[in-house]
């Protein structure tokens, strides 16, 4: 269970998540709530991941965990890549993941 939730905290969809439930994120005090952070959906499994220090690896396999499709990974992505940035005062040209 430990390391299905560390899997997926580490992930995009984590983020993702919690952008949407949350009070705080993205606000002045950028942080979450604990009530907030157990309410991340954890899967049942998880595929071997080859190497966990890859930002790529963990979203691959939290994506195979969940079944996502590619329209729900691209929903995702450009949360990620173009509001998240510019909500945190970045440029959306300058990625954050």
């Amino acid at each position: 269970m430990l390391q299905r939730a560390c899997v997926t905290y580490n992930s995009s969809l984590a983020t993702y998540f919690l952008w949407n439930i949350s009070s705080r994120l993205g606000h002045y005090r950028t942080e979450v709530l604990a009530k907030e952070l157990i309410e991340v959906p954890i899967p049942l499994s998880i595929p071997p991941i080859p190497a966990p220090n890859s930002a790529q690896n963990i979203d691959d396999a939290v994506r195979q965990a969940f079944d996502l499709t590619v329209a729900d990974w691209s929903l995702i992505e450009d949360f990620l890549n173009i509001h998240f940035p510019t909500s945190c005062g970045k440029h959306p040209d300058q990625p954050v993941f």
